[in-house]
């Protein structure tokens, strides 16, 4: 569902995931980001080696938009 170096955005603005690596085994080395309401752009909110695809969905509120 994912491809490896890419960075999804929430239709909502609010958070955003960069897929750094492809695990092979359905799950991904990711960077979650979250808005910065003080300079409109995105902040690092944490990275994760092993990230589900249904935790990427579910914090992207299953509403995709790259």
């Amino acid at each position: 569902m994912f491809q490896a170096n890419t960075i999804i955005f929430s239709s909502s603005g609010n958070s955003a995931v960069e897929i750094k690596r492809d695990n092979g085994d359905g799950t991904f080395a990711t960077v979650i980001l979250t808005s910065d309401p003080k300079n409109g752009g995105f902040v690092f909110q944490c990275a994760e080696y092993v990230t589900p695809e249904i935790k990427i969905a579910s914090i992207l509120n299953d509403d995709l938009t790259n």
